[in-house]
C-alpha cells in the first residue's frame, strides 16, 4: 500500500465570502523625507453602490504519495461571484495573487531539477506560482491562464465561478519520486487574493487604490 504525505495550501482572500463596497482606501507611507502627497482618483459608475461578495475556499489539502511524481489533488476548488444576478451585480475578477511559504516545503520553478523531497512544481489553473521558500517573504505571482482573458482580469459574472466547470480550477503538482511516510496535514503555502469588481465597459477593476505621482498607476488616462 503507497503511503501519502499530505501537505495543505491555506487559500486567504483578501474579502472572503464576505461583502465589501467597490471603493476602499488604504494608508500608506511615501517618501519619508521629502514632500508628502496623496493623488486623489475618483471612480464613475453607472449603477448604484452595491455589496461585491464571493466565495474562496481558505484551506485545500492535497497528498504525496510514496513513489509518484503527481500531487493527489482535491476537485472543486474555485472562485466564485456570490452575488445574485442583477442589474446592481457587478462582474468581478481576482486582480492580484500573492505566495508565501510557511514551513518546509518549497515551491520551485518549471524545469527546476526536484532535489529534495519537499519541493514541488505547482499550478492553479494554468497560472504558474513562481519559486517560494520560507524566508522568501511574500512574492507575487504574475497573473496567467485561467485568471486573465486579453490581458484583464477574467470577469466572473454574478452566479458564476471562475473555471466555469464543476471540478473546478486545475491544481497540478509536481513532485520528487521519493519514499514518504504517514504525517498529518500541515499548513505550508498561503496564497492571498486581490478580487475587485469590474467595469462593465472596459472590464477595469474598479475602486483601485494608489498613493504616488504615477498618474498612469493612479488610474488616470495618459494623454
Amino acid at each position: 500500500m503507497k503511503k501519502k504525505r499530505l501537505t495543505s495550501l491555506v487559500m486567504a482572500a483578501v474579502l472572503s465570502a464576505a461583502s465589501v463596497t467597490p471603493a476602499v482606501a488604504n494608508t500608506v507611507t511615501n517618501n519619508a523625507t521629502g514632500d508628502e502627497h496623496t493623488t486623489i482618483g475618483i471612480m464613475e459608475t453607472g449603477k448604484s453602490p452595491v455589496n461585491v461578495k464571493f466565495e474562496v475556499p481558505l484551506y485545500v489539502t492535497m497528498a504525496a504519495k510514496s513513489g509518484d511524481t503527481a500531487m493527489t489533488m482535491p476537485e472543486g476548488y474555485d472562485i466564485s461571484n456570490a452575488a445574485a444576478p442583477g442589474a446592481d451585480s457587478y462582474d468581478i475578477g481576482v486582480t492580484s495573487m500573492k505566495i508565501q511559504a510557511l514551513k518546509d516545503w518549497e515551491i520551485v520553478s518549471t524545469g527546476t531539477p526536484l532535489t529534495l523531497p519537499t519541493q514541488m512544481i505547482f499550478s492553479i489553473g494554468g497560472c504558474e506560482i513562481p519559486a517560494v521558500a520560507k524566508g522568501d517573504g511574500v512574492k507575487n505571482v504574475p497573473l496567467s491562464g485561467a485568471f486573465v482573458d486579453a490581458g484583464k482580469p477574467k470577469a466572473i459574472a454574478p452566479g458564476a465561478s471562475l473555471s466555469g466547470d464543476p471540478k473546478g480550477l486545475k491544481l497540478l503538482g509536481t513532485i520528487k519520486d521519493d519514499p514518504r511516510t504517514d504525517k498529518k496535514a500541515a499548513a505550508q503555502f498561503k496564497i492571498t487574493y486581490t478580487v475587485a469588481a469590474l467595469s462593465g465597459d472596459t472590464g477595469e477593476a474598479l475602486g483601485s487604490v494608489y498613493v504616488g505621482d504615477d498618474k498612469t498607476a493612479a488610474g488616470f488616462s495618459t494623454p
